[in-house]
């Protein structure tokens, strides 16, 4: 939920610029409510008030914002980097524009930032590279010499979502990577070839 007090400010920042174009301008075009963004996060004095205005950017479609998103997922504070994650999840992304971008936060040092890297992932259009990206990861967990159990079942579930395969309950994390290495290894041609075709014009 949004704080009321980043409300009234966003508010009072799209007024302020609406007001400058004239009492009759049209709606803000999505470069001025990315500049709007950037003005409320930089102005935000706590944590959880930047984490809340990365959802100014939600449903925006433009290269700006795009770019904003983008850059926010090394933002310094882990609210702001897990907002980002849950904003991209929902983005209309049919090219695969996130992507390479979410490969990084799936080794964030917050479980809570991986977590939502992943559910973004699960959710891409350019399911190949998502499902490299996510198995890799998976595998690089399983050769800990101490696995985090929960994480490696958060990428085995977005495996799962992506994919729409489903294996049996697996003992360990080795065993979860493992089975999505094979899988990944004998079905990588025809998800290179689909990710061929989305790409030609």
């Amino acid at each position: 939920m949004r704080s009321p007090i980043l409300a009234v400010f966003t508010v009072g920042v799209l007024t302020a610029l609406s007001v400058r174009a004239g009492e009759n301008a049209p709606a803000l075009d999505e470069k001025a409510q990315v500049q709007a963004f950037w003005q409320t996060i930089s102005k935000a004095d706590k944590p959880e008030l930047k984490a809340d205005a990365v959802y100014m950017l939600r449903g925006l479609k433009s290269k700006e914002a795009y770019a904003a998103l983008t850059g926010l997922l090394g933002f310094t504070d882990p609210g702001v980097r897990r907002n980002a994650c849950r904003v991209i999840a929902e983005a209309d992304d049919p090219n695969g524009y996130f992507v390479k971008a979410l490969m990084g936060p799936l080794y964030d040092q917050v479980l809570e930032v991986r977590q939502e890297a992943a559910a973004a992932l699960s959710k891409s259009k350019l399911r190949g590279p998502a499902i490299r990206a996510l198995t890799t990861a998976l595998t690089r967990e399983a050769e800990k010499p101490k696995p985090e159990l929960a994480w490696a079942y958060r990428l085995h579930k977005a495996l799962s979502e992506l994919s729409g395969h489903e294996f049996k309950e697996a003992e360990n994390a080795a065993d979860l990577a493992q089975q999505w290495q094979t899988w990944w290894n004998e079905h990588r041609s025809d998800l290179e070839t689909e990710e061929a075709a989305k790409a030609a014009p």
